[in-house]
């Protein structure tokens, strides 16, 4: 037997909402491992600052951390852009998910007010059929009182 065509667009709307979770599952991944790149560069600036602020021969120092400080700059602006990137995506398949699950309730929605609809008819006629069937008593009681 054949689904009925709005239980098919339910699976599939099932489907895509599954999809769309696992699609920000992997952006907030990529986001978390870039976030702890640039946890981990801050921590080594961290460090080194530590280390060129505590170490004796500090001035002999400084030439190699400057050196060392403007490609940890450079490393860390690349990150914080991938950091962003890595978040407007992240963004992005939220507002995916938020769509996906808005359309799979509107279907389900539809389907349970159909199927609200479809018990209403069916109590109407089962009160038609019990009013019928009163009236028939009720007639034949007149007959039988009348004769």
């Amino acid at each position: 037997m054949a689904r009925p065509p709005l239980q098919t667009l339910l699976s599939l709307r099932r489907l895509q909402v599954e999809q769309a979770r696992a699609a920000l599952g992997v952006c907030l991944k990529a986001e978390a491992e870039v976030a702890a790149t640039v946890r981990s560069l801050d921590e080594a600036a961290r460090r080194d600052h530590q280390t060129a602020a505590a170490w004796q021969h500090a001035h002999q120092f400084l030439e190699m951390s400057a050196i060392r400080l403007d490609v940890a700059r450079a490393n860390r602006r690349n990150a914080a852009a991938a950091l962003a990137a890595a978040a407007a995506r992240s963004a992005e398949a939220r507002g995916v998910v938020t769509a996906s699950q808005t359309a799979a309730e509107a279907v389900e929605q539809l389907l349970s007010e159909r199927e609200a609809a479809s018990k209403a008819a069916m109590a109407t006629t089962e009160q038609h059929r019990l009013d019928d069937i009163a009236r028939t008593r009720h007639a034949v009681r007149r007959r039988g009182e009348a004769c």
